[in-house]
């Protein structure tokens, strides 16, 4: 509805087809190869994922129309068969970063619990990745999950020293029983042997 609704406002900008996907690939390649040979009068495609962007992608390929429509797709993931790669790849044009509004949804859950008005509708925060930020956004996203990587590598640290200093402390704590024991032992035998001494000289 919001994406219907904006386009709507935009002069000589409709939509001229609409596809069900299932958020992969193939799920739109058949449906939109039968479009394009019966019309390729296509000037953009969105897809409502990368998935099926690189999907779409695909068919206008073999179309030779890839150089020709301009793919926008939604998720903006980082990596090898991620939007953002795909943008720096020329296969789309460009991919909107989407926000999960995890940490939206606790909030506004927080605030009816307190009894807190909040708005019916909550729009959230995006960043369209094109070829103008698709390096940045990378680099970004690059040093996030390098700080990930080094938090977990601190924490399994900690763990090992953790179970180390357990290991060491339960260590301990045997030496110092056996030190205890053979303290008693010693003052035991001395004892003993004060004992059979003293008898002897009786």
């Amino acid at each position: 509805m919001g994406f219907s609704s904006t386009i709507n406002t935009i002069p000589n900008l409709k939509i001229t087809h609409t596809i069900q996907g299932n958020w992969e690939a193939n799920s739109i390649k058949e449906t939109l190869n039968n479009l394009l040979s019966k019309n390729n009068n296509v000037d953009y495609i969105f897809c409502h994922n990368d998935r099926m962007a690189l999907g779409a992608w695909e068919v206008l390929e073999q179309h030779n129309l890839e150089h020709k429509v301009d793919i926008i797709g939604v998720d903006g993931l980082n990596g090898p068969n991620g939007g953002i790669q795909y943008v720096k790849d020329d296969i789309l044009k460009a991919t909107v970063y989407y926000p999960t509004g995890g940490n939206e949804a606790i909030k506004y859950a927080i605030d009816i619990v307190q009894g807190k008005k909040i708005n019916k509708n909550n729009i959230l925060e995006t960043t369209i990745i094109d070829s103008r930020n698709a390096d940045i956004m990378k680099n970004q996203f690059d040093k996030i999950n390098q700080h990930q990587e080094n938090l977990l590598a601190q924490q399994n640290k900690i763990k090992e020293q953790e179970e180390t200093y357990a290991s060491q402390s339960s260590m301990l704590k045997v030496l110092l029983a056996l030190f205890i024991l053979s303290v008693l032992l010693g003052i035991f035998s001395i004892y003993s042997g004060f004992n059979i001494s003293k008898k002897s000289m009786l």
